[in-house]
């Protein structure tokens, strides 16, 4: 077996979220983050035969950094891989060690609100976060529009960058913390639960991400 480019583009972006992995049966990959405010499920080509867990997932990229053409060969308890006469194997981690996702896929969504978002407008929410060194997202609702605002909350004067995201007839506060917006690039399809839940389904369905919202977010 060979993991294709987009597996591991997958797994750089999953490696941000969390160093523990579960490799398993189903061409599906999923995550979560340590503080549990972030999920991820994710399409993949390859199909493993059996479960393969990694601790330190960075780690296990930078072997495949090493031999990067290399065939993959998952043996008992370790994984070999092989190119030209080079071979790495590395060891298989124990699962209890790990922090792994609970039950299979996506939480449910009581859906409340729903809008799309593209990759461009997501990727200005990350710059502009960055530039003013804010920590929180509100995408908030007025019964008329959705707005998304890179703001502080806990300082109402502060700098603040403003985008419209589109209509809505509902109002709503839906509050993250910025460092929870690590999905891949893409345009997505938001939907928001008033149990201050959100899914962000990019558009081919390949890959959803669930983030917590932060307590202070509010629904009518």
């Amino acid at each position: 077996m060979k993991l294709s480019k987009e597996t591991i583009a997958l797994l750089n972006n999953f490696a941000a979220i969390n160093q523990n992995l579960e490799l398993k049966p189903g061409g599906m990959i999923e995550t979560v983050a340590p503080e549990r405010n972030i999920r991820v499920s994710a399409k993949i080509a390859e199909e493993f035969e059996t479960p393969f867990y990694i601790y330190d997932l960075t780690t296990f990229l930078g072997v495949l950094g090493l031999l990067p053409d290399a065939e993959l060969n998952f043996i008992q308890n370790a994984v070999e891989l092989v190119e030209d006469g080079r071979k790495i194997r590395y060891g298989c981690a124990e699962k209890d060690i790990l922090v792994l996702p609970s039950g299979a896929g996506s939480p449910p969504i009581a859906e409340y609100a729903k809008f799309n978002i593209d990759d461009s407008t997501i990727s200005a929410i990350k710059k502009a976060a960055a530039i003013f060194a804010m920590p929180n997202v509100r995408i908030s609702g007025n019964g008329k529009k959705i707005t998304a605002s890179v703001i502080d909350l806990k300082n109402p004067s502060s700098n603040a960058y403003d985008v419209d995201l589109g209509k809505t007839d509902k109002t709503f506060n839906a509050d993250f913390l910025v460092s929870t917006f690590k999905m891949i690039s893409g345009d997505y399809t938001v939907q928001l639960d008033k149990k201050f839940v959100s899914l962000w389904t990019l558009t081919d369905d390949s890959y959803v991400m669930a983030i917590a919202m932060t307590q202070t977010s509010s629904f009518s």
